[in-house]
């Protein structure tokens, strides 16, 4: 075991890690042809993707358990666990989906980030390891090329090898074992927290035409400032949008639009309605007039409202009410309400564009006929949605995707007799801690 050891540089690190108080996981490797050793021809995430099933739990800082690991699979990467559990978060930038800008953007408005451990990832992008004592959800695309990695996460760890033959390296003057890892910047963890973009708000057409560029830019300006974000975050996030402007914006225009959106109050729904209302908004830095209401606006402006409770599958609509997804039978009740909105703008589409609009709010709400119920680890419940794998309530949302539910309440302090006496029987002096599905006996009926 210790030649092992010693000719593992990346067995070597983990334990490392383990005795720095982090929590390691054993990651497929990559093999000389560069190739993934999970052997799946479609990988999409070669020598990144955990070896081990319910890594989130089973990550471990054990020296015993990290060596049999690589004992089992010597060709393994290593990552480390983030989140509450070892109160670490990590910021990933990633230059190849505009990371570098996004975060020149950032640090023009908060300043540098203080010293703390950086490696300096095969990819050529940058992970900034942080201790945060307060939880933190784990946000992808928190902005263009950027990820807050907290719960659940992980991160690939040096000296683990990256597909493109380069290896994770922690960067000369902020390796871990000389930095002390900083405490999280403010700004990072209200990034990390603010609400996501509706459905609606994500969906963006492959190319803006000039007509709408100013409406869409000011649209998609009100639904980020609605959810909290500032002003360097917001142009951040209208520069990208502005590469499918067909022609593009110039900065003073994008940079206006971020000024008039910024003086406004968060939270206060600034939809395409309100924006209409607004001619400085859709006048700024240009003399045009405010641009018609489109259908495409308008079907837009019901995605913004109604987007998140339905979805469309195989063209029959579901609506999602109380923890689930329902069949909507009454397609009628659908374009009554985009009449119903139409005529609110003062926008009265033909019958060809009330198709187009119906064509644009399936594909915009299409999900698979497999998105049901998916996860064979929860369960729906009446009260919440039960983690059988962290044996934890969770609430109910529309992104965990049930078409039905349990006819039961989780009750943590129900008791079960029958199965209390089966274990007095089993085990009749000594009873061993039981958890992890077990809990699935303390669900109690209503």
């Amino acid at each position: 075991m210790v030649k092992q050891i010693e000719g593992n540089p990346i067995l070597e690190a983990a334990l490392n890690y383990a005795k720095k108080d982090f929590y390691v996981l054993p990651l497929h490797g990559i093999r000389k042809d560069k190739s993934c050793t999970c052997s799946r021809p479609d990988c999409s995430s070669p020598g990144k993707h955990p070896r081990i099933n319910d890594w989130q739990n089973k990550a471990s800082k054990t020296p015993n358990t990290i060596k049999g690991w690589f004992k089992r699979w010597p060709e393994s990467n290593v990552g480390i666990l983030t989140g509450s559990k070892c109160k670490l978060l990590v910021w990933d930038v990633d230059p190849r989906n505009g990371g570098n800008e996004s975060f020149s953007e950032l640090e023009n408005t908060h300043g540098k980030l203080p010293d703390t451990p950086e490696v300096l990832t095969g990819g050529g992008g940058n992970h900034y390891y942080f201790r945060s004592k307060k939880p933190v959800d784990t946000r992808k695309n928190a902005l263009p090329g950027i990820d807050v990695m907290a719960d659940p996460g992980y991160v690939v760890a040096a000296p683990s090898l990256h597909a493109s033959g380069k290896k994770y390296e922690w960067e000369l003057s902020s390796q871990l074992d000389d930095v002390e890892l900083a405490g999280v910047p403010e700004w990072i963890l209200e990034l990390a927290n603010k609400p996501r973009l509706t459905k609606a708000e994500k969906v963006l057409p492959t190319e803006i035409p000039e007509g709408t560029r100013n409406m869409r830019l000011c649209s998609m300006a009100g639904a980020l400032r609605n959810k909290g974000c500032v002003s360097a975050e917001i142009l951040v996030l209208l520069k990208e949008i502005n590469k499918r402007c067909n022609p593009p914006a110039d900065d003073i225009e994008i940079q206006s639009i971020t000024d008039w959106i910024s003086e406004k109050e968060p939270g206060n729904n600034y939809s395409i309605s309100l924006l209409r209302k607004d001619t400085d908004a859709l006048d700024v830095a240009s003399n045009k007039k405010a641009p018609k209401l489109t259908a495409d606006d308008l079907g837009d402006n019901w995605l913004s409202e109604r987007g998140d409770d339905f979805i469309n599958v195989q063209q029959v609509w579901w609506q999602y009410s109380e923890g689930i997804w329902q069949r909507s039978d009454d397609e009628k009740l659908l374009l009554w309400e985009l009449m119903k909105a139409a005529k609110k703008f003062g926008f009265q589409p033909s019958k060809s564009q009330r198709h187009s609009i119906e064509d644009y709010l399936r594909e915009s709400c299409y999900k698979s006929t497999d998105i049901f119920n998916s996860d064979p680890n929860l369960l729906c419940l009446k009260n919440g949605v039960f983690n059988l794998d962290a044996s934890k309530l969770l609430e109910h949302a529309p992104d965990f995707y049930f078409a039905n539910q349990l006819d039961v309440s989780f009750d943590p302090d129900a008791t079960c007799p029958l199965w209390s006496k089966c274990l007095d029987d089993w085990f009749p002096n000594d009873r061993p801690p039981l958890s992890g599905p077990v809990s699935i006996g303390l669900f109690q009926t209503a």
